[in-house]
């Protein structure tokens, strides 16, 4: 639980520490969620920075009732989500997915140039398809498959109950996998 200083908490060195502590741990995996989200490295960058500050500069609301990361992805999200408002003209751009994301998560496969190629296109149409996705379905997705959450911390960070995020993630699936056949 974060410190609680009447002074000024977020000058405190138990407070950077307490703050650093948790944050350590979570700097990939909320940069991987931006990556998925914006699909460029640099757009990715500013959010996950932006998160960072936002969540230290008000550490001191933390509670801890819900774990750091749940947390710390809200702040995440609604800046995303202003982030997202703010570029109209908003566009993937899956070069830099491919240099950020891609080369790293390929599957362990013999490494023969044939096997690259279609692992890599496949990973390319799964992330083309999963953009084509209303972001309610997309994130849903994401924050499931991607973030390995929990249906009650999906429910948590979404604001909505268990059963909602049930059957939203059922019908994502099913939407995600017809725009894979197309």
């Amino acid at each position: 639980m974060p410190v609680k200083n009447k002074t000024d908490p977020v000058s405190s060195k138990e407070y950077k520490e307490e703050f650093e502590r948790l944050a350590s741990d979570s700097y990939e995996r909320l940069y991987r969620s931006a990556l998925y989200f914006t699909g460029n490295i640099e757009d990715a960058s500013d959010i996950v920075q932006d998160t960072f500050i936002t969540a230290y500069r008000s550490f001191n609301n933390y509670r801890g009732d819900s774990k750091f990361y749940t947390w710390l992805y809200g702040i995440f999200r609604n800046l995303l989500f202003r982030h997202r408002k703010s570029r109209k003209s908003y566009i993937n751009r899956f070069g830099s997915l491919e240099e950020g994301l891609i080369s790293d998560d390929l599957p362990a496969v013999k490494e023969t140039p044939e096997n690259l190629l279609t692992g890599k296109e496949k990973i390319i149409r799964l992330y083309e398809s999963l953009n084509k996705l209303p972001m309610i379905y997309k994130e849903i997705l994401i924050l499931r498959h991607f973030e390995n959450f929990s249906y009650n911390d999906i429910a948590g960070i979404l604001g909505c109950r268990t059963g909602t995020v049930k059957s939203r993630i059922h019908k994502a699936r099913n939407l995600l996998r017809k725009q894979m056949e197309q």
